[in-house]
């Protein structure tokens, strides 16, 4: 539960930190997307906690590549 609260409290100062910044300077597109990598973040961070498990990122990479890899390696033999 500590993590949970520690991920948005952690979100927050950086939501805090950076987003007067980015729109006093007139950049809300980027503003939007630090809001959606954020929102991923914490996400992340918070099934983390909850101890789902989660793919490691060599199963995404794998999903994506695999069958283009089958592909090549089907044109080279």
């Amino acid at each position: 539960m500590w993590g949970v609260l520690a991920s948005f409290g952690a979100g927050l100062l950086f939501a805090g930190y950076e987003l007067p910044r980015l729109l006093r300077a007139q950049r809300k597109k980027e503003a939007v997307i630090f809001l959606m990598f954020l929102a991923i973040g914490i996400t992340l961070c918070v099934l983390h906690a909850l101890a789902v498990p989660l793919p490691s990122p060599y199963q995404w990479l794998e999903v994506i590549y695999g069958p283009l890899a089958e592909r090549i390696f089907a044109m080279l033999q």
